[in-house]
């Protein structure tokens, strides 16, 4: 079991959604709330219905968790907008060797020749 998860609560057609989900996954795809757990006319409901599952848990990192309701545009940010949506948005860095996204949390190497994944950076005419 991962214990990297947690019991989210977020506003959905009109009421609240409980889901189970998976931190790690939230951070790398902007559309993924999680399994759900349950639906609540209200947000007090959700809460209550949220906690009374986290209870039910073994592990559950980061406990009950309030979030933003699925957005309605992708935000060609994530790393699932970028490797398999093809939505890719212009601020984001990339690496000047080999053309593609540095994501956070990647290594990367910036010299005075650019900015490159550690994978890709170029090397030196000494060999280093």
């Amino acid at each position: 079991m991962s214990a990297d998860n947690y019991i989210g609560v977020y506003p959905r057609q009109g009421g609240y959604a409980v889901v189970h989900g998976v931190a790690s996954l939230e951070e790398e795809d902007c559309m993924y709330r999680g399994s759900e757990i349950c639906l609540a006319q209200t947000r007090e409901l959700a809460l209550v219905a949220a906690h009374d599952q986290a209870k039910k848990e073994s592990v559950l990192e980061y406990g009950v968790c309030e979030m933003p309701a699925i957005p309605t545009e992708y935000c060609g940010r994530c790393r699932a907008c970028v490797k398999d949506r093809n939505i890719v948005s212009d601020d984001l860095p990339k690496c000047d060797a080999c053309h593609e996204v540095i994501f956070a949390g990647e290594w990367l190497t910036m010299t005075s020749e650019g900015t490159f994944h550690n994978r890709c950076e170029p090397i030196d005419k000494e060999g280093n």
